[in-house]
């Protein structure tokens, strides 16, 4: 477990945090980013056995609740009811930033559709991280999500990416 003294955040109750978790070392993740999970009422995370590992890293104990693509129907509800009721909520994924390539951005809409405030804690980016080892020029790029797993749908997604300017 690593200790290290955390700053002062301001997490209102009723605000949800999407918390930028690292993307394979423990050791890139900011100190408010575990400044803001410390100080969460409940986690929720894509998988809560990986996120245990961040925070039993850094000896965080906080409640975890899971949200992924298999449950966001019936837990994004609940994450609303919790933010109503003045809880402070935080979402991680399992890797970089909530809401890209994973269910966040459903909990994001319906966050919109309930005018209920949310912010997000940033860290690090895998898109940004592979452009920048990439040796492309990073003044344009794209970023079209990640290529789907079966062989035919994989194809036509980089058939029309090949016609993306």
């Amino acid at each position: 477990m690593i200790q290290v003294p955390l700053p002062e955040v301001d997490f209102p109750g009723g605000v949800c945090h999407f918390v930028a978790t690292p993307i394979g070392n423990l050791g890139d993740i900011g100190l408010r980013a575990l400044a803001v999970l410390a100080e969460a009422d409940v986690v929720f995370a894509e998988d809560t056995r990986h996120t245990r590992r961040l925070l039993d890293r850094y000896g965080l104990r906080v409640a975890l609740g899971s949200y992924h693509d298999h449950n966001k129907v019936k837990v994004v509800p609940a994450i609303v009811d919790r933010l109503k009721n003045g809880e402070k909520v935080a979402v991680v994924s399992d890797a970089g930033m909530p809401c890209i390539s994973d269910p966040g951005f459903t909990l994001a809409r319906a966050l919109l559709a309930e005018d209920l405030p949310w912010t997000v804690i940033p860290g690090p980016s895998s898109t940004v991280s592979a452009l920048v080892l990439s040796g492309f020029s990073p003044d344009r790029f794209l970023y079209l999500g990640y290529a789907p797993r079966k062989k035919g749908q994989r194809r036509k997604f980089l058939e029309d990416a090949l016609g993306e300017p």
